[in-house]
């Protein structure tokens, strides 16, 4: 069984090489739809490539929405980590355990409050 100290050194690691990836991923996108902005020019050419680069434009602000909430949580956990808060859970304080974190080392509720949160949502 893993000590939580060595889970803790993981998923550290872990969250950092994703924060990288997250943050290459949203520069990509933020670049791709401001190249977007700058072809409207294109609608006069060929209508249709218009509307398909539109589609593909709002596709981009979509998936950079996603990928910045994710990058937050990321980086919500590393300063968990700093401040040796990593492991409980966000809204009752309960630790969230070992095997939740490292499925997912940026989870911050436990499995019952993580329950209740998609509740309230639906």
């Amino acid at each position: 069984m893993i000590k939580f100290s060595d889970l803790i050194k993981r998923n550290k690691k872990k969250l950092k090489n994703e924060e990288e990836v997250l943050e290459d991923s949203i520069e990509r996108i933020e670049n791709e739809i401001n190249l977007k902005d700058t072809d409207k020019y294109l609608e006069d050419i060929d209508p249709a490539a218009s509307q398909d680069g539109e589609q593909k434009r709002l596709e981009n602000i979509e998936s950079e929405s996603i990928l910045k909430r994710y990058l937050k949580n990321i980086r919500y956990s590393l300063k968990l980590i700093k401040t040796k808060k990593y492991g409980k859970c966000r809204k009752c304080g309960k630790d969230i355990g070992k095997e939740r974190l490292e499925a997912d080392p940026s989870i911050i509720y436990c499995i019952e409050c993580e329950k209740i949160i998609e509740n309230e949502i639906r």
